[in-house]
């Protein structure tokens, strides 16, 4: 199973996956752990190649694989019941880098749009920690903007949206199309909002015009 993981210097939200006089594991969604405690400095995201030096995900932590010959490398976990005398697929989480989502991501969309900017952003763990305590599960944690060059909101420029969805489309693994230009948001917001699946990880792909995204309210992400 494939995982974000963030460190954040508290935590009290979730199930504990392990705990020992450092760290505290907690997943607060199935596909999100939280590793919280008093080495973590501040709230960020974690990165393989940055933080092996610090052991946060040693393996040596599960005392019941002292008898077990297993592959250590960083970028896989592995979650052992006391009981368990063997490994199995289940109980093997690969932690995910989200930039190398990112530029596979953008190795596909950057050549099928032209006359367009692409931004894009990892949602904080501040935010997903509102959204889990608002009982919401997180389908954005990777995002992307498409901000379109057309000036006004009428109906070109509107189509300069819908044509721009209907290409990625035929590309990408798209499950719900959010409609904010026919139906805006209480706020005046509008955009067209598509939510898909890249190997089997869920990411926000949000196609406004440039006059549009003045007009929205400004939402920190």
């Amino acid at each position: 199973m494939k995982i974000f993981v963030y460190l954040v210097k508290d935590n009290e939200l979730g199930e504990i996956f392990f705990k020992n006089d450092y760290y505290t594991y907690s997943f607060i969604q199935d596909n999100i752990l939280l590793i919280s405690g008093k080495n973590v400095k501040e709230n960020r995201y974690f990165l393989n190649d940055e933080d092996t030096s610090n052991n946060i995900l040693n393996i040596n932590i599960i005392p019941d694989l002292n008898n077990v010959n297993v592959n250590t490398d960083y970028p896989l976990i592995y979650k052992i019941s006391k009981k368990s005398t063997y490994l199995d697929k289940s109980d093997i989480y690969h932690i995910i880098n989200p930039y190398h989502m990112i530029s596979n991501l953008l190795n596909i969309l950057e050549p099928k749009i032209s006359n367009a900017l692409i931004y894009y952003r990892i949602k904080k763990v501040e935010k997903i920690i509102k959204k889990i305590e608002l009982q919401k599960r997180i389908k954005d944690i990777i995002g992307f903007k498409i901000l379109l060059d057309g000036k006004w909101l009428d109906c070109l420029d509107c189509l300069d949206c819908y044509k721009t969805k209907e290409i990625l489309m035929k590309d990408l693994d798209i499950k719900t199309v959010k409609n904010y230009i026919s139906e805006p948001k209480p706020n005046k917001y509008r955009a067209l909002h598509l939510l898909g699946t890249h190997d089997t990880i869920d990411y926000e792909i949000q196609i406004v015009t440039v006059k549009m995204n003045l007009m929205n309210p400004i939402k920190k992400d």
